[in-house]
């Protein structure tokens, strides 16, 4: 995965049901994560949201629906 949105190591990937959206978590060197969510248009990813969260992301995964991101991070 290569964006200028990405300023950390990416953890896991996850496509949602429909293969419309892929969400990223990420791990930077001072322990912070972050949780991006792109929209792929058939071509191009773009980023349609991003959360810092204090601990990086090891995991991310859609619901069977796509409707929810579940994620998990070095807290446990």
């Amino acid at each position: 995965l290569t964006t200028s949105a990405l300023t950390a190591a990416v953890n896991q990937v996850s496509w949602n049901p429909q293969g419309t959206c892929l969400v990223a978590g990420t791990a930077a060197a001072a322990a912070a994560g972050e949780l991006l969510t792109f929209g792929f248009n058939g071509s191009a990813l773009f980023l349609t949201s991003s959360q810092e969260f204090g601990e990086a992301i090891f995991g991310v995964n859609w619901s069977p629906l796509g409707t929810y991101i579940a994620s998990g991070d070095g807290t446990g």
